[in-house]
C-alpha cells in the first residue's frame, strides 16, 4: 500500500491494465462517477450501521469518534462530487418530484370502480 499520492499514482501507472487511465477514471467519466457512488454508499452505510448502532450510541467515546469519521466521509464525498464536475445532491436532500399526473394505481382503482358501477357488480357476492 502506498503511503503518499506520488507513490500511489506511480504504482497505479506501473500496474495499469486499463490503458487510458485518464479517459477511464478522470473527471466526468464512468470511473469518477463510480467513485462518487462508492463513497456515498460507504458513508451512508457507516452512518446507518455503525454510528447509529446501539453499542456505539451507548459509548460517548465511540459515538463521537464514529460521528467524526462520518463527517470526514461526508466531506470526502463532497470533494469527489466537486472533482467529478457533477452537480449532484445526495438523495436524502433532494426534493420530491411534484406529481402532475395521477399515478397508475389510482387510475386502476378508478377503472375498477367504474366497471363495478357500469356492470352492476354485487360486491357482497364476490366475498
Amino acid at each position: 500500500m502506498s503511503e503518499n499520492w506520488k507513490s500511489a499514482k506511480k504504482d497505479l501507472e506501473d500496474n495499469n491494465i486499463v490503458g487510458d487511465l485518464e479517459g477511464c477514471f478522470g473527471r466526468d467519466t464512468y470511473g469518477s462517477h463510480e467513485l462518487c457512488d462508492r463513497v456515498y454508499l460507504l458513508s451512508t452505510m457507516f452512518k446507518d450501521y455503525v454510528v447509529n448502532h446501539p453499542s456505539c450510541v451507548l459509548s460517548e467515546l465511540l459515538y463521537n469518534k464514529s460521528q467524526t469519521i462520518f463527517d470526514l466521509l461526508s466531506t470526502f464525498y463532497e470533494l469527489c462530487i466537486e472533482n467529478d464536475d457533477v452537480d449532484e445532491t445526495p438523495p436524502e436532500y433532494m426534493p420530491l418530484p411534484e406529481i402532475t399526473e395521477p399515478d397508475i394505481e389510482s387510475a386502476v382503482v378508478e377503472e375498477v370502480i367504474e366497471r363495478r358501477v357500469e356492470e352492476d357488480w354485487d360486491v357482497e357476492e364476490e366475498v
